[in-house]
């Protein structure tokens, strides 16, 4: 049970990493254009 908590814990911040890169990447993009 542990083990698996672990897993979903460690999905949940994959997933948040990768929409904090989008959101980086998309603040990054009208920076980079101006």
């Amino acid at each position: 049970l542990l083990h698996d908590a672990y897993i979903r814990a460690k999905g949940r911040s994959t997933i948040t990493d990768r929409g904090n890169g989008l959101a980086n990447n998309r603040s990054a993009i009208p920076v980079k254009t101006s």
